[in-house]
């Protein structure tokens, strides 16, 4: 009867344990669906549709718990070997359901911040106009100012940075006037001038990392684009700020917009292939990065692609362009990324790269404290 009643609990705990494997490799499936680029023809990226356990698992956790609790019966107290082991087997069975409670928890939050943060980094430089902008605030009014910012339509990144201008914001728009407008009304609010800091020349351009490798992808990106068709700025327009999370968020689009399923993955796959659009990505708040460094040199114009390029290809800067200088509070034109699980990392990246490409070059390292706002571009 005990060996029966054992192999039967021995059973249901096997399969309970396949079942919940089962479920944890679907829920990774879901998620890799989620993240992975859309496979829609010859794109600049590879299409992954698997990725590692995310969140991570100790698989063995639960299994070894159950030993641990069965050994230890039968050695200290000397129960029945078989009772020991159904024992176990039950504690494990538990170990196991909290487990997957807690990593199911973990799952539900990063869906939530998929479903929150799905969309679409437009690379046209003609899609629209964007400026980056810097302001010197007192730090007793950083908050509210930084909030008043955050507001603004066409806000997409507002960070706090370690320098005297420790407010740093992109301001977008359907044109220039649009996006100095927005920027003048900042001014007048907050009674501070900014530093206008136009792009001048993408070097690297496209901070994505992929979930497995944790590697930033490289690659060409043009430096002249397409103009965008009536047809194409309705799309951009329609899925700029989040595609819908459904199962068909391309047949919903279209909709949207008044055609075909079958044609807007075909604008999009055109405009992947062109550059306009440089990644249908999500943003993940956290993926173990806790340090970024906005790291600007002044470098001789004569000078500075050359360095750029150089740049663009070492494997820890994540972005890399050249922007106006604002002389004489601002004298720097070289600016790049760099981001890392730690401060420590990052700042052994900055002085490394700096000895081997910018040496003797003046520098300003920023690293970021806080994030007011991270939303999708609108360009109108």
């Amino acid at each position: 009867m005990t060996a029966a009643l054992f192999s039967a609990m021995l059973a249901t705990g096997v399969l309970y344990l396949w079942y919940g494997h089962r479920m944890r490799r679907l829920a990774d499936q879901r998620l890799a669906s989620m993240i992975g680029p859309i496979d829609i023809g010859e794109t600049r990226e590879e299409p992954r549709r698997t990725i590692r356990a995310f969140p991570e698992r100790y698989r063995l956790a639960a299994p070894a718990s159950g030993i641990v609790a069965g050994g230890g019966l039968w050695l200290l107290t000397g129960m029945p070997i078989e009772v020991a082991a159904a024992v176990g087997l039950l504690f494990g069975v538990f170990a196991h359901l909290v487990e997957d409670f807690l990593a199911a928890q973990k799952a539900e939050v990063i869906e939530a911040q998929l479903a929150a943060a799905i969309y679409l980094m437009v690379g046209s430089l003609r899609a629209g106009a964007s400026l980056l902008a810097a302001m010197a605030v007192p730090p007793e009014r950083l908050a509210a100012v930084a909030a008043f910012v955050s507001e603004q339509p066409g806000i997409n990144h507002n960070y706090e940075r370690e320098h005297r201008y420790n407010l740093w914001f992109v301001v977008t728009g359907a044109s220039h006037e649009e996006v100095e407008q927005t920027l003048a009304c900042i001014e007048h609010a907050a009674g501070l001038e900014a530093l206008r800091l136009p792009l001048l020349e993408e070097f690297h351009v496209d901070l994505g990392f992929d979930l497995g490798t944790h590697a930033a992808p490289r690659g060409g990106a043009p430096q002249v684009f397409p103009e965008l068709s009536a047809e194409e700025r309705s799309l951009v327009a329609a899925i700029a700020s989040g595609l819908p999370l459904v199962p068909e968020p391309y047949e919903l689009v279209a909709r949207e917009v008044g055609t075909t399923q079958a044609e807007v993955i075909s604008l999009l796959a055109r405009m992947l292939r062109d550059g306009r659009i440089r990644r249908i990505g999500a943003v993940v708040r956290r993926l173990g990065y806790e340090a970024n460094a906005m790291v600007v040199w002044d470098v001789p114009d004569e000078r500075v692609a050359a360095l750029g390029h150089e740049l663009a290809r070492d494997p820890a800067v994540t972005l890399c362009y050249r922007r106006a200088r604002s002389a004489p509070e601002w004298p720097y034109n070289l600016y790049c990324m760099v981001h890392g699980r730690r401060r420590s990392r990052a700042l052994y990246d900055v002085k490394r790269i700096t000895g081997l490409y910018a040496a003797g070059f003046p520098r300003a390292v920023l690293f970021s404290n806080r994030c007011f706002a991270q939303r999708a571009a609108s360009y109108g």
